[in-house]
């Protein structure tokens, strides 16, 4: 923890006016001021930290005490775990139509990912995605094409899929949160160059329908969209932007048509990236990160419960420019920790981190929160494990974020009055001062949780 430091102590002319240097040297960038009023409450969170579990996570076959040490990081960083029925680390439970008696189907590792998630004390999350092969192409009944794991049952076999649902809502009484579906995968028509919202919306109604009746207590959501943004104006963006460019008006369209005709929901699932889908970045990844916010923002001007849903990213993924330092995990907690704080201050109720087990070295997407598990010496925890921990036990649901001003876009904060989180944009030492009489002092890609400044 950094010492605080009182204004008397500093000697004038401690901090060079320069920025970053070619070489990534660590040289003083100029002071930056901080005014918090710890008596303005701008906003109560709600928000409440989770990941998905994907293709690789704490399975059976891994390293004993790599897995063990991992489940207790698990268990510590996170309030909801989710996970798909199919794909994403589970088997096709249901690949031969013919076979009605679902007790007689393939639940092995669905599971056993649901019991992973019992055991670390998760709040379950089932992602209803994706669906078996014979309900887009029945010649294959008895079959599973991983190849086509994107594509969607055909509108003949909505109803079977929402069967699927029920049931497994069913084997798994415990789960009361339940996503509709996967980036609208298998939804998109070439022909009219936009989502096929309105089948993904019959679709959904069916499903709703289904588990309300299992259990009226679930809570669903949709749907899902990949909120994209092009670094220029096209035919097809709104206007809706930033320095960082112009959301694709298609799956605003989405939110649009989903909130008017849907049956009911209990939250709204959407998807984003720092990145433009044409690759191309207008402003640094920190700035680009304000899309996250200005996307929530446009939601709760939507009519029909996009003012009042709970707002849950589905998958968010904080990725760097190709010039940025790339094997540099500070850097990449950095700038997922900078992202979250616009995410957290916008309203969101949580962030699902897309898988959470990272390689040997814990990157992932960019970053894990442990390191692989399938080796001995893993399951350790990762720099983003400290951050997504700060941000569930200081900044999450019921925390008062007080108001706080800053000058300068080389750093983010977020605070309480009991806690303050400073997050270094930059590959420098940033010295920063608070309420004109604290001095706290930033490593290059710091993030740094200081308790509040007293007397």
């Amino acid at each position: 923890m950094k010492k605080l430091l009182m204004l008397a102590l500093l000697l004038a002319g401690s901090c060079s006016p320069n920025d970053d240097d070619a070489q990534g040297n660590t040289l003083n960038g100029s002071l930056i001021n901080i005014e918090i009023d710890y008596g303005k409450i701008d906003f109560i969170s709600s928000f409440l930290p989770g990941i998905t579990h994907t293709q690789n996570s704490i399975d059976p076959w891994d390293d004993p005490k790599s897995a063990a040490e991992a489940k207790i990081l698990l268990e510590n960083s996170t309030y909801f775990q989710n996970q798909h029925i199919m794909g994403w680390g589970a088997v096709n439970p249901w690949p031969d139509s013919t076979v009605v008696d679902h007790s007689a189907w393939n639940w092995k590792t669905l599971d056993t990912r649901v019991q992973l998630i019992r055991e670390t004390k998760g709040v379950a999350v089932i992602t209803l995605c994706g669906c078996p092969t014979w309900m887009h192409s029945p010649s294959k009944n008895g079959e599973t094409d991983w190849g086509s794991i994107e594509a969607a049952p055909t509108p003949n076999h909505f109803d079977d899929f929402a069967h699927f649902c029920a049931v497994v809502a069913r084997r798994y009484p415990d789960v009361i949160y339940f996503q509709v579906w996967n980036e609208l995968k298998g939804f998109w028509s070439f022909e009219l160059n936009r989502w096929r919202y309105e089948d993904y919306t019959r679709m959904y109604n069916l499903i709703y329908d289904s588990l309300k009746a299992v259990n009226p207590s679930i809570r669903i959501g949709g749907p899902y969209p990949v909120m994209s943004t092009y670094s220029a104006q096209k035919s097809y963006t709104s206007t809706l932007g930033g320095e960082y460019g112009y959301f694709d008006k298609r799956p605003m369209d989405v939110i649009r048509y989903w909130l008017e005709n849907k049956k009911g929901a209990d939250f709204i699932a959407i998807d984003g990236k720092t990145k433009n889908k044409d690759d191309i970045w207008n402003c640094d990844a920190f700035k680009s990160a304000g899309k996250f916010a200005d996307i929530i923002g446009w939601i709760r001007q939507q009519p029909h419960g996009g003012g009042d849903l709970d707002i849950w990213w589905s998958e968010w993924y904080a990725y760097s420019r190709p010039e940025d330092p790339a094997q540099n995990v500070n850097f990449h907690n950095a700038l997922m920790a900078s992202s979250l704080i616009n995410i957290i201050k916008a309203g969101s109720k949580t962030v699902l981190i897309w898988q959470p087990e990272g390689d040997s070295k814990g990157f992932s997407f960019p970053l894990g929160i442990w390191t692989s598990t399938d080796r001995a010496g893993g399951g350790k925890p990762t720099p983003f494990y400290d951050t997504y921990n700060y941000f569930g036990e200081y900044f999450s649901q019921g925390a008062e974020l007080v108001h706080a001003v800053f000058n300068s876009d080389k750093i983010n904060v977020i605070a309480t009055k009991n806690k303050v989180l400073l997050v270094n944009h930059k590959n420098i030492i940033q010295e920063v001062k608070i309420n004109g009489k604290y001095m706290v002092s930033l490593d290059p890609y710091e993030v740094e949780l200081i308790g509040t400044p007293t007397n």
